[in-house]
């Protein structure tokens, strides 16, 4: 026989169900959520409270403090060993700068010369008054001799510093020669001339003697300027004496400027090489005269 499914009332367990059921299983959950959480908690604050035991646990790093008896005094220095340290004040004359020009013959080959000035003299005078200063200032310094050297110091400072200065100051007598354009290959000044070849250049004025009329000739040697002129300016203190106007023949030219000074014409010499354009090639300086 069929159950008859209208005459059989339903059942909602939730909705139907007492008050009392319902809040029993609520509450249930609720204190199982709660405690987990303390037990959750209770693990953590276990594990920091162990890491902070660890730290402090540590040993610490000891410092040693010493006091000034403790502590070692330094070693003495031997005397040999502070002597050898000490720098010494050593003095030394200054060696002598010599130089020896070979004669060039008039068949030699060109050589062309440096474009810079030539300064071959030998400070003979300037040498001796250097090692005048630095034997004085020996003895001034030697034992006994610091207080002459202290009274002294003015003084010895000023010698120094003229001797020094003269050292540096070029030598007046010195026979400077400045090439100014590439295009001359040679410039000498000389007291003798073979052929179109000079003979020894005159390096320095000092021992040159004017009781007899001096001949001296500037050689130039310059390359492509066939067609152009030179001309020799000769000067005295700034003044003009003479001029000597040649002409430049082929591209590759030697030739030569001459003057004969006497006794009375001391002074300061310039001789200016100049093209036909007015353009400075050469100078020469020199001095004459006591």
């Amino acid at each position: 026989m069929a159950k008859d499914t209208k005459n059989t009332p339903s059942f909602n367990h939730t909705q139907d169900a007492a008050p009392e059921y319902v809040e029993v299983i609520l509450w249930h959950r609720v204190v199982l959520a709660l405690g987990t959480l303390v037990i959750a908690l209770a693990g953590i604050g276990y594990l920091l409270f162990g890491w902070m035991q660890t730290a402090e646990n540590k040993p610490d790093m000891d410092v040693v403090t010493l006091s000034p008896d403790q502590l070692e005094p330094p070693a003495a220095i031997p005397e040999s060993t502070a002597k050898a340290t000490t720098p010494a004040i050593e003095t030394q004359e200054p060696a002598l700068a010599t130089s020896e020009s070979e004669e060039v013959a008039a068949e030699a080959a060109p050589v062309q010369q440096p474009t810079q000035t030539e300064s071959t003299a030998t400070p003979k005078r300037d040498a001796k008054a250097i090692a005048a200063g630095s034997a004085e200032l020996n003895n001034a310094t030697q034992p006994g001799g610091q207080l002459a050297l202290l009274e002294q110091s003015p003084a010895i400072t000023k010698k120094i510093a003229e001797t020094v200065a003269k050292s540096t100051a070029p030598d007046r007598y010195q026979v400077q020669t400045e090439i100014l354009m590439p295009a001359v290959k040679r410039a000498v000044l000389t007291t003798l001339m073979r052929g179109r070849e000079p003979g020894k250049p005159l390096q320095t004025t000092e021992n040159v003697s004017l009781s007899n009329p001096l001949s001296l000739h500037q050689f130039v040697e310059i390359q492509g300027r066939a067609g152009d002129s030179l001309t020799y300016v000769w000067k005295r203190d700034g003044k003009v004496v003479t001029q000597v106007k040649v002409g430049v023949g082929a591209n590759q030219w030697r030739t030569f400027g001459s003057k004969a000074i006497h006794g009375h014409q001391q002074g300061q010499w310039e001789i200016d090489v100049i093209d036909n354009r007015e353009r400075l090639l050469v100078r020469t300086r020199f001095y004459l005269g006591a």
